[in-house]
């Protein structure tokens, strides 16, 4: 579960993206909104819900945002 402190998953796939490729989050050759609505999909996190898992391509990437960001498989914990 996505807990209220912690980063929206928005935010935490751009980060996971970012070290997936070893790169600045800056430096990524696309915006996540590109291919999400990001206030959407932070939006169904919001209520705590633990059954929540969301599947989509960006830049593709295989991309499963639930309690762990996966890309392609791998997963990218918030504490990683």
């Amino acid at each position: 579960m996505i807990e209220d402190d912690a980063l929206p998953p928005s935010v935490r796939i751009v980060e996971a993206f970012a070290r997936y490729r070893d790169t600045d989050p800056l430096a990524l050759p696309f915006t996540l909104e590109e291919t999400i609505d990001t206030d959407a999909l932070d939006a169904l996190f919001a209520g705590g819900q633990r059954s929540v898992s969301v599947t989509f391509t960006v830049d593709g990437h295989r991309v499963v945002a639930r309690e762990a960001v996966s890309i392609d498989g791998r997963e990218f914990d918030r504490d990683e």
